[in-house]
């Protein structure tokens, strides 16, 4: 975050300064996917038992349904005990999978230890005895590097080999900038949805288990937080990121494992990774009217996904466990690896109920197309999700549809992968199988470059960046339940289980009145207040609405916070209030200030609880 009291500062200064933060922020956007890896690929890979390569990659994918299952579920249980912290979440993690370890090898396991520890001794006997020479440990770490990494490419140095190296270079470039382009340069959240989960995580963390739903995110980011002692708004921020990339790969493998086409499996991950689906040519204008009912939603609602693409939600991780059903099917056809892919399978299955109960008809369909034919059932698939997207759209009643409505982007690309591999069926006899396939992505690449490069995103913003920065900052400056917030509803949110909050609205309207009394204090029973207040109030709406009905006409946070005059008002008889309270007491001060926002820091009555 850039650095307090720096306003007013030179334009050259302030660049330096972003790029710090943009520094500092990419470097915890990396620490939080090295710990993501670590707890859900890593340390899986190493307790669970993988056969030869195409069955060990569905396992591995597969197996992810247990770890995200497995987390809610046991904090669930430490939660009402009382004993959920860092220390119960790391024993109880490593103790699953050391068990799970334990069953797989048995008897094995003290041979395996006396191995390790006799390696590392006779290691440690050798350089103690003769000195480290830095010279053969790198050219050991530069001949592995050359044997496991460099090698194979030479070897497999092939045109196919070649195209799809490529082709992966370019699905990730666009992944990455697609998905981390704005989250490493807005703090705030993209959708208002989020808010309500960053609360839900914060209750978790501090030992209230949120009720009534599945909270499958939350409790994911909670735990991503504690291990990596980040603020659970920073893991939230480049968590949806994560998922939506974890989507497009698990999008890409599937629809290899069920074609076993590199160039259809390419096609798909690439549609979604590059978001090719934005469409921003004005419709026709003698288009039917059942064209403008079900297609112009779909249009709307594609172009609004793509903020969904680094601010994803549970409908997103439903398709995600709906997917990783899919791939568990795939080594239940071999007898040694059924029961591995079982379970796998159960804890999908179980994750799209928890989270998507209108997912599981498709669910359902999907295993008995992949069952029956493989090839043509990713096409099936798709067409199915776009068909219930398309109900959805025209019968905002229709109970199984909303979840496919709000995914239909990965509905699209495993119906492109599904596509693709029936044209290379359907051309193959022309043509070699290589060149086909090098040919064919050549030209989906070329066919979506007009939609590579998306439309601007609809992001729906509640607050300035800056707030958001402040008030996280805050939690790490000062002492948990020592200070108190006084902001908008969002600032509660981000700065929950640390600090206490009070309504701005209130505030003013308890303390408007009493400020012109000699002697005023607020009686606020904590060291520090804090008072945020914009100098230029932030515009919810690009277009004000005329009428404002039904229960928002009612709602004070949508009068005094979404409404841009109501904003004002509210903002500015707040800055004659601290103005005023700033002048009748020397010790107050201004904690922040830039071009958008001022904070007051304010003494309390007294150093106790409030």
């Amino acid at each position: 975050m850039v650095p307090y009291d720096i306003y007013p500062l030179q334009s050259e200064t302030l660049t330096v300064l972003k790029f710090v933060t943009l520094l500092i922020d990419g470097t915890i956007a990396l620490w939080v996917t090295f710990c993501a890896f670590f707890l859900l690929y890593w340390l899986p890979k190493r307790s669970y038992f993988f056969p030869n390569r195409p069955l060990s990659l569905a396992l591995l994918t597969g197996s992810l349904a247990r770890t995200l299952l497995g987390i809610p579920i046991g904090i669930s249980l430490l939660v009402p005990i009382g004993i959920f912290n860092w220390l119960t979440l790391v024993l109880g993690y490593t103790g699953c999978l050391f068990a799970i370890w334990y069953s797989r090898v048995g008897n094995q396991i003290w041979k395996t230890l006396r191995s390790l520890y006799e390696s590392c001794f006779f290691s440690l006997f050798d350089v103690l005895d003769q000195g480290l020479n830095w010279g053969q440990l790198g050219s050991a770490i530069a001949s592995r590097l050359q044997r496991h990494c460099i090698e194979p490419l030479i070897v497999r140095r092939r045109p196919s080999t070649v195209y799809l190296f490529f082709g992966l270079i370019v699905i990730l470039s666009f992944s990455l900038l697609v998905r981390y382009g704005h989250p490493l340069l807005e703090l705030r959240f993209a959708q208002a949805e989020y808010y309500q989960t960053l609360l839900a995580t914060r209750q978790i963390m501090v030992g209230d288990w949120p009720t009534p739903s599945f909270p499958l995110y939350a409790s994911l980011a909670a735990v991503l937080s504690m291990i990596s002692a980040i603020d659970p708004m920073q893991v939230l921020r480049f968590l949806g990121p994560l998922v939506s990339l974890l989507l497009v790969g698990v999008v890409g493998q599937m629809t290899w494992m069920l074609t076993w086409q590199r160039g259809a499996a390419l096609a798909a991950a690439f549609s979604l990774g590059a978001y090719c689906f934005t469409w921003s040519l004005p419709p026709p204008t003698a288009a039917p009217d059942v064209v403008q009912t079900l297609v112009y939603p779909l249009i709307s609602q594609i172009n609004q996904g793509l903020v969904r693409q680094w601010s994803p939600g549970t409908p997103e991780i439903a398709a995600l466990c709906l997917l990783l059903s899919w791939i568990s099917l795939i080594p239940l056809k071999t007898r040694q690896y059924r029961r591995s892919a079982s379970v796998n399978l159960l804890c999908s299955v179980a994750l799209v109920a928890l989270t998507a109960p209108d997912m599981l008809p498709l669910q359902l369909l999907g295993s008995f197309a992949i069952l029956l034919h493989i090839r043509l059932g990713l096409a099936l698939i798709g067409g199915s999700w776009l068909t219930l997207a398309g109900l959805a759209a025209f019968y905002p009643e229709f109970p199984c549809g909303q979840s496919f409505f709000l995914t239909l982007p990965v509905g699209l690309s495993l119906l492109i992968g599904g596509l693709f591999a029936l044209m290379h069926d359907g051309i193959q006899s022309f043509r070699q199988r290589s060149a086909i396939e090098t040919i064919s992505l050549i030209v989906a690449f070329a066919l979506t470059a007009n939609f590579a490069l998306p439309i601007d995103s609809a992001s729906a913003y509640l607050e300035h960046d800056i707030t958001a920065r402040t008030a996280i900052q805050l939690n790490h400056r000062y002492s948990s339940k020592r200070w108190m917030v006084v902001a908008p509803f969002e600032q509660f949110v981000e700065t929950s289980g640390d600090g206490w909050y009070e309504d701005l609205a209130n505030f003013v309207e308890q303390y408007g009145r009493d400020i012109e009394k000699p002697g005023f204090t607020f009686p606020i029973h904590v060291p520090d207040l804090f008072v945020f207040v914009e100098k230029h109030p932030f515009q919810t709406f690009e277009v004000e609405p005329s009428i404002v009905s039904g229960m928002s006409a009612f709602d004070p946070v949508y009068r005094n916070y979404r409404l841009l005059a109501g904003r004002a008002s509210l903002e500015f008889e707040a800055l004659k209030l601290c103005e005023q309270y700033r002048k009748n007491h020397l010790d107050s001060d201004i904690y922040f200030e830039d071009e958008v926002l001022r904070v007051y820091h304010f003494k309390g009555l007294a150093e106790g609880a409030h």
